[in-house]
């Protein structure tokens, strides 16, 4: 068995396959040179310096009976022959393999002067964060966010909590109302005024130069501002370059079935943020999100001893469940349940905006819940998993949670 990508997704189906059958040959690759580790704390507990590289690595890994060959990229793979070619010119062959190569951020769009491109960070790995900290140790006190997304919301929290200034500047005149509606969004905002960001939305980041120690960045409003440096926390792309010449359909990410089989490829799979899995009414959806990508590829590795007679089938129904995840904005947690693409209304369904706690329930164009959003606590959301799945009616919601009371 080969397991491409050494994440959330490729960690848990390598470890499900070891722990069902030990004596499974399983071969696990990755681009970084480490063990898997909680990549959510990456903007968290690694930048505030809550915990440190060891302190992350995900349990049970280090005994766990797999070859690791980590710092090894996958370059192609042949599905019909599910041969893995690895960059450093090396082939694989396997009875299975699993794609969990997940996402690669976006790259900032804008004209970077070359001598700035160093000032120009992402975050996506540990590696990134511990750039940012040593920019920080070196004295960077203002650090410009380009989107005020998942990621840049979380890394504001983050960056203000050390007594960083923060600028973050986003396209959209409402950030994170596509995760998580417009109240709930609005809230996020209010949140980072009055934590002291410098929040700019309805414009964008054209340009980067040096200046002094640091940087000038200019806004497409005609604005500039000096900083010390920026990140680019844009979101993610999946990452399926390696993936164009396999002969796989790839749409939005890796299309899959049942048991994150890949469509019209027996024997390939595939899990985590590249998983494009089919959501309400048939569309492919992926969900980016550890918790997600756990599930994905402990499901993936079901199906895989499944296929090949050696456990029990499973249903492994791809889109069964609602996907769910958490984030974090200056403190308060913000969990998010279901699916929010096709919400075009919105309710308060427990508490009240503005209370320390509230929950809010996102409905589509039929006047069924789509999603979730709980601010300060994720009870009521979770409780609303069942009437998500099956699109249930606002005016259910009450007696949903009587009963679940």
């Amino acid at each position: 068995m080969v397991v491409v990508g050494a994440g959330a997704a490729g960690s848990a189906a390598a470890a499900a396959l070891v722990q069902v059958l030990p004596q499974l040959e399983v071969v696990v690759t990755g681009r970084e040179d480490r063990l898997p580790y909680n990549r959510t704390t990456v903007n968290k507990g690694l930048l505030t310096g809550a915990v440190d590289d060891q302190d992350v690595v995900l349990p049970g890994l280090r005994g766990l009976a797999v070859t690791w060959q980590l710092g090894q990229p996958a370059r192609s793979v042949d599905a019909a022959a599910r041969i893995v070619e690895l960059a450093s010119g090396s082939s694989i062959a396997a009875d299975a393999v699993v794609l969990a190569t997940g996402a690669d951020p976006c790259p900032l769009p804008a004209a970077i002067e070359p001598a700035a491109a160093s000032r120009v960070l992402e975050m996506r790995t540990a590696s990134d964060s511990f750039r940012l900290l040593e920019a920080l140790r070196h004295g960077a006190g203002h650090i410009l966010l380009a989107d005020a997304g998942l990621l840049g919301a979380e890394t504001a929290g983050s960056l203000r909590a050390l007594g960083v200034n923060v600028t973050l500047v986003d396209p959209a005149d409402r950030p994170l109302s596509t995760h998580l509606g417009a109240t709930a969004a609005s809230w996020v905002q209010d949140q980072h005024v009055r934590a002291g960001v410098d929040l700019r939305t309805g414009t964008a980041v054209v340009a980067v130069e040096t200046a002094g120690g640091g940087v000038a960045v200019t806004l497409d409003d005609g604005s500039m501002m000096r900083a010390d440096a920026v990140v680019a926390s844009l979101g993610v792309t999946p990452a399926i370059d390696w993936l164009r010449d396999s002969g796989i359909s790839l749409s939005n990410g890796v299309p899959v079935g049942s048991g994150m089989r890949v469509l019209d490829h027996p024997g390939i799979y595939a899990a985590g943020d590249l998983a494009a899995v089919p959501g309400p009414g048939g569309i492919l959806l992926r969900t980016e999100h550890w918790g997600v990508a756990l599930t994905q590829g402990r499901t993936a590795a079901a199906s895989v001893l499944a296929d090949l007679g050696l456990a029990d089938a499973s249903d492994g129904a791809a889109s069964a469940e609602p996907p769910g995840y958490s984030m974090y904005v200056h403190g308060t947690k913000l969990t998010i349940v279901g699916w929010t693409h096709d919400a075009i209304d919105e309710a308060v369904v427990h508490g009240a905006v503005g209370e320390q706690r509230f929950t809010m329930a996102l409905v589509d164009r039929q006047g069924r819940i789509s999603a979730a959003v709980g601010v300060g606590g994720a009870r009521v959301a979770n409780r609303l998993r069942g009437l998500i799945a099956r699109r249930g009616e606002i005016g259910e919601i009450g007696q949903v949670l009587e009963k679940t009371a």
